[in-house]
């Protein structure tokens, strides 16, 4: 609950924010759609029919057969050949097995490789093959989608981390355990990849999270601790009689040395000056009523620093002689003000 400073040890706390932003991504992918070609062919079985063991083949639908530009079609009905029926089969429709008008033939009498018949040909010697047709068209790609989640996903880390930054309160925040990064699952799309798309709508979640430490208490006890080693080290012992204290003003720097799953270790260097303790109100008190020169004298035999001290009165033009320190609350001013000095060297 506290920071124990007997045991060097602080509260830690892991807090998480998420962020949920939507963009409208642009599609850029490349798809084509069309119609299949199709026609007809003559079919021819070259087989030695005095050979009584020359088989019978039929051409199932779907049998493929290639063009000489090695283009591939397929039988749309089955084909019997053999001696003991027909060595020829006239128009016999195909189709080609992908769409695009580069699967058009407008010349006839083309010869069609038939797969895994090599004794067997089709010619399109009846009609030419057409139909085919293609068509580009716009459609969302995985790159338009990855390209929209990192342009998402910089602004909404940005804002995951300056909430988290924000929710401190009276812990501080370890910069170096911030971690966030988009949800995949929460990636989303109103449109497939591949599909045909313009505009699309993207909408994706940032999760992260940080480490924090407990600063309330923290000064306090750094001044505890750099009162304790004033005190050890004969700081406010001094051969001028003034009391000294430790200023209010601390100075700390905090740096992470570490960071595992379940400590951190923290590293704290901390300051503070020593400095005569001033009571503003005895100064007053003292200064009440004395002529010019006795209350000069009197600051000056203070020894608080090396310098002397430095004396207003205004008006400026006022004359000497009735220059006095008022007794009135108010008409004194007094500022203090902190000077580095040189340590005298032994």
């Amino acid at each position: 609950d506290k920071i124990d400073f007997e045991e060097l040890k602080i509260p830690i706390k892991t807090e998480e924010a998420s962020k949920g932003l939507s963009n409208t991504i642009t599609a850029t992918g490349v798809a084509s759609k069309g119609e299949k070609a199709e026609g007809k062919v003559t079919i021819s079985y070259d087989a030695n029919c005095e050979d009584e063991d020359t088989p019978d083949i039929t051409l199932p639908v779907g049998q493929i057969i290639t063009s000489p530009g090695g283009k591939t079609y397929s039988l749309q009905s089955s084909v019997s050949l053999g001696c003991g029926s027909s060595m020829l089969i006239i128009d016999v429709p195909i189709i080609a097995t992908e769409f695009g008008k580069e699967y058009n033939i407008s010349t006839l009498n083309q010869t069609f490789a038939v797969k895994g018949y090599p004794n067997v040909e089709a010619r399109n010697n009846t009609s030419t093959i057409s139909g085919g047709t293609t068509e580009e068209y716009t459609v969302l790609s995985q790159t338009d989608v990855d390209n929209g989640v990192e342009a998402l996903s910089e602004t909404a880390i940005e804002e995951v981390k300056s909430e988290l930054r924000e929710n401190s309160g009276d812990w501080e925040i370890i910069e170096d355990s911030i971690l966030s990064s988009v949800d995949k699952a929460s990636i989303k799309t109103d449109k497939k990849v591949g599909e045909e798309a313009t505009d699309v709508n993207l909408d994706l979640t940032v999760k992260g999270t940080a480490t924090y430490f407990k600063t309330d208490g923290l000064t306090e006890g750094l001044k505890e601790l750099l009162r304790k080693k004033a005190e050890e080290d004969n700081l406010f012992e001094n051969d001028k009689d003034i009391e000294l204290e430790l200023s209010e003003d601390i100075t700390k720097s905090v740096t992470v040395e570490e960071v595992k799953k379940d400590s951190v270790k923290i590293k704290i260097v901390a300051s503070a000056n020593i400095k005569p303790k001033i009571d503003k109100d005895e100064l007053l008190k003292e200064l009440a009523g004395l002529s010019w020169d006795e209350g000069k004298n009197y600051l000056n035999e203070l020894n608080y620093a090396q310098k002397n001290p430095e004396v207003i009165f205004n008006p400026m033009n006022y004359p000497q002689f009735l220059k006095r320190y008022s007794k009135r609350e108010g008409r004194v001013l007094i500022e203090l003000k902190e000077i580095e000095v040189e340590a005298e060297s032994e």
